[in-house]
């Protein structure tokens, strides 16, 4: 299934209705309809009953939108100095091995924004 090529009709009998000028703003809204809504419902459903177990309720009403974001996906800021100070190695690694100087040395810089965020 995952990675399959299927066709799905966004009107009735849409394979055989060409896409003009007449009708591509029509298309357009409901292709991208498709894509962002219809096409994951069921996974978004499963995602969302799962979400709603665990921090379902009335709680989620006393966090801005912000700080949500925050508890969910992390700061947006990496600060690889802090990691490289409290990493630990298996495997017979350790800090002074090549290959963790070669990685602690390729990452460059020692603060990495993942991306600006419209305020």
């Amino acid at each position: 299934e995952f990675g399959e090529r299927r066709a799905h009709d966004l009107v009735p009998n849409g394979g055989d209705v060409p896409v003009t000028s007449a009708n591509k703003a029509e298309y357009v809204a409901l292709y991208t309809r498709y894509l962002l809504v219809d096409s994951i419902a069921r996974q978004f459903g499963a995602f969302m009953r799962g979400f709603q177990s665990v921090c379902g309720g009335d709680c989620l009403q006393l966090f801005r939108w912000e700080e949500l974001e925050l508890l969910i996906c992390g700061s947006p800021e990496l600060d690889f100095e802090a990691l490289q100070r409290v990493a630990q190695y298996d495997d017979g690694y350790t800090a002074e091995h090549p290959t963790i100087q070669l990685l602690w040395q390729a990452r460059g810089g020692t603060r990495y924004a993942l991306a600006a965020h419209p305020s």
